[in-house]
């Protein structure tokens, strides 16, 4: 039975949808607490001295937790409160617009310049790469950008008609995508170049893009203007903070070359050996293509900042599949050689667990289990949490609202009368959190049956190199002294 490439994108795109329900919390803090906890305050949920310093400095743009709020309201006049779930919407949205990036590339990959031979191939690079189903349905402001860039650049890629339109609609579109992440502009540099040198694009649609663009940003600015309660640039902002004052570098500064060593670590041997060398052999074979301008644009820039995290290249993922299988446009890596056969069997073995464990089993975030316990039994009952050191809601000088439910009392063990003396009502859930494997000596005398932990208990038989001393693991018990 051969299978279509419409079969393969609608596979993917179930993958897709899976993977945004069981990949939950965040990829990197940012994700969370400059996205969803800046709708949660324009909501008045959140109070405005717990909001991190980009706030203060008004760095960010507004745009895209301005998409958050617009969300959540939208949500909540339908009935939908469940934090968990409105998350779970926009990760959703974001997994379907990424899908449906890869689907226009894969579906007119001829006018891009891969052969329809290959476009079976292209379709299953595009959706089952391992980490990419995993990366596109992140609601975060790298996933976004690159989702409207690649929007951007595909109108004009295909504009076979060369009409003004499309290029005022690509510069609509790469202006959101600005907005939800000012750095894409490494990207829009290399846009530019390849407008002005390769195709020599004529002065007005040149000046069409600009004018789009242009009024994003003048959006931008209105939105900014509602978040902040007045006018502010905060583009500006952001390059003031982490360029004039140094604030990026003092998240750790790394060598150029850092990037091409977190893809070979992170993208799993050999899987990311094929992604480097397939790169690079395809940059050479097609150096004029408008991918590749944008690519090597992007990353060139990003190798000059000092501070460097795999994540400020997420954008990339889009065109990746299609950069990888171009390749195999002039060198066949698919000859039956048996040396060719074994290591296309490793990468394939490699890449389906890989799969299965990012699609079906791992949430983006280990803790974001124990929010999700403590916020079902609070539909039930007023929730009571003791805790002796960590208060399992403050992550440094920010505290976590969008998961807390409304009737969540956290009390701190001072000393054995706290919850001695604590007079408990009969309708209350009292819990005692610790932040250990094996049960903290701190704690031990209060503690009844366990009631929820992030990890299960057989995994103590597995702990090689002690691991789970490196995990968060978080755990939640019954209390077995207070007074009624």
């Amino acid at each position: 039975m051969t299978i279509s490439v419409k079969q393969i994108l609608g596979i993917g795109l179930l993958l897709f949808s899976i993977t945004a329900y069981t990949s939950e919390g965040y990829h990197h803090s940012d994700e969370h607490w400059q996205l969803l906890e800046f709708a949660n305050f324009k909501l008045g949920r959140y109070p405005q001295q717990n909001l991190v310093s980009e706030y203060s400095k008004e760095m960010r743009s507004a745009f895209q937790p301005g998409i958050a709020y617009v969300s959540i309201r939208s949500l909540e006049a339908v009935g939908i409160n469940n934090p968990f779930h409105i998350a779970f919407a926009l990760r959703l949205v974001s997994c379907m617009l990424g899908w449906l990036v890869l689907a226009i590339i894969v579906i007119n990959c001829k006018k891009l310049g891969v052969a329809e031979k290959h476009q079976k191939l292209l379709a299953i690079v595009s959706m089952f790469l391992w980490f990419i189903p995993y990366s596109i349905c992140r609601f975060s402001n790298e996933n976004w950008s690159g989702i409207f860039f690649c929007f951007g650049l595909l109108a004009i890629a295909l504009n076979s008609s060369n009409s003004f339109k499309y290029y005022f609609l690509s510069g609509i579109l790469v202006g959101i995508s600005y907005l939800c992440r000012f750095q894409i502009a490494f990207a829009l540099i290399g846009l530019a170049a390849w407008l002005l040198f390769i195709q020599r694009a004529a002065f007005l649609k040149l000046l069409s893009f600009t004018i789009a663009f242009t009024v994003m940003l003048v959006v931008g600015a209105l939105v900014d203007h509602w978040f902040y309660g007045h006018y502010t640039f905060t583009a500006y902002n952001y390059f003031y903070a982490n360029i004039i004052e140094g604030v990026a570098a003092s998240f750790g500064v790394s060598p150029w070359h850092q990037y091409f060593i977190m893809i070979f670590e992170s993208a799993a041997a050999p899987i990311s050996i094929v992604i480097l060398l397939g790169y690079i052999y395809s940059f050479y074979k097609s150096p004029k293509h408008l991918f590749h301008w944008v690519v090597a644009s992007f990353l060139f820039c990003h190798c000059l900042v000092g501070h460097k995290e795999l994540r400020f290249l997420f954008p990339l993922i889009y065109l990746l599949p299609f950069i990888l299988v171009s390749a195999v446009r002039s060198i066949n890596l698919w000859t039956q050689t048996t040396i060719m056969k074994f290591f296309r069997g490793v990468i394939i073995v490699e890449n389906v667990a890989l799969l299965i464990a990012i699609v079906f089993f791992k949430p983006a975030e280990e803790t974001i289990t124990f929010d999700r316990f403590v916020y079902n039994q609070a539909q039930k009952r007023p929730v009571v949490i003791f805790y002796k050191e960590h208060d399992p809601y403050q992550f440094g000088d920010q505290r976590q609202y969008f998961y807390a439910p409304n009737n969540l009392t956290l009390i701190k063990l001072e000393n054995d009368s706290t919850i001695k003396d604590y007079r408990k009502s009969k309708d209350e859930l009292l819990l005692i959190f610790d932040d250990r494997f094996d049960v903290s000596d701190n704690v031990k005398p209060y503690i009844g049956k366990q009631v929820f932990n992030t990890f299960p208990s057989w995994l103590k038989n597995f702990n090689v190199g002690n691991w789970l001393s490196r995990a968060k693991v978080w755990a939640l018990y019954e209390s077995n002294k207070s007074k009624p």
